[in-house]
């Protein structure tokens, strides 16, 4: 009864409004990494979440369910520590925005907060694409497992693309005062991969590697790294080092 309640509030608090045409978009530049440009989408922009717009995509959800207890936690299973987050659905050729977005790495599933326990989740795989904060994510088939699986996108190219997973290791609390361990620890971990053609493989963020994968231009790369002070280790900086060296 509680579902149903809210979602006829939500529907009947419609607060959004299509937009286009300038550079100006949420993620729209030109130049943004992610590739969003305004001119290309019809934007909607969401002040109340109006689920009936996306039918068949989302859902509500008890946000109660996803709280591994009451008991004191150290960390979260969500991949960002609070929920103001700009987000960006991307639907054939409409984009949806909404300003509370986050994403659930135990259950790889995406979220926006409707109140203190309820959730709207998303199913990315019926998306093109989602984007919080300029981090791009995709459900992309993975062969080794069969299945697909949410990938955030640090570059995608003709040849091949540079993908990243998040997952979360759960050490419950422990009485035992020789453990030391009073609270609940979750710790988020991430992997990186490579997808080219048909295959999935592991791959490890250094130098070494990314510059094996941008073969004869390995030495631009190197250059333009050096004169524009990026880093192989952060995910910002091999975007915008294999988009402007690769991508030309």
């Amino acid at each position: 009864m509680k579902k149903n309640v809210l979602l006829i509030a939500i529907l009947a608090s419609v607060g959004l409004y299509a937009q286009g045409g300038g550079d100006s978009a949420v993620f729209g530049s030109p130049t943004n990494s992610v590739g969003l440009v305004e001119a290309e989408y019809n934007t909607i922009e969401f002040n109340n979440l109006d689920i009936s717009k996306i039918d068949g995509f989302a859902s509500i959800r008890d946000f109660d369910d996803m709280r591994f207890s009451k008991a004191p936690v150290d960390g979260t299973v969500l991949l960002f520590d609070k929920w103001e987050n700009q987000g960006v659905i991307e639907v054939e050729d409409k984009r949806y925005v909404f300003s509370n977005m986050n994403y659930h790495v135990k259950r790889a599933t995406f979220m926006s907060k409707i109140d203190n326990d309820s959730v709207v989740s998303f199913d990315l795989s019926t998306f093109n694409r989602i984007v919080i904060n300029d981090m791009s994510f995709k459900s992309i088939y993975n062969p080794a497992k069969r299945a697909n699986e949410t990938f955030q996108v640090i570059y995608e190219g003709e040849d091949f693309s540079i993908l990243k997973t998040y997952s979360v290791e759960v050490r419950e609390a422990n009485p035992n005062p020789m453990i030391n361990r009073g609270k609940t620890k979750i710790m988020k971990k991430s992997a990186y991969f490579m997808q080219k053609d048909n295959t999935i493989k592991p791959l490890k963020l250094k130098k070494k590697s990314l510059l094996g994968l941008a073969g004869d231009r390995s030495e631009e790369m190197m250059k333009y790294a050096k004169k524009n002070k990026l880093s192989f280790k952060r995910d910002e900086d091999v975007t915008k080092l294999f988009t402007n060296i690769m991508n030309k």
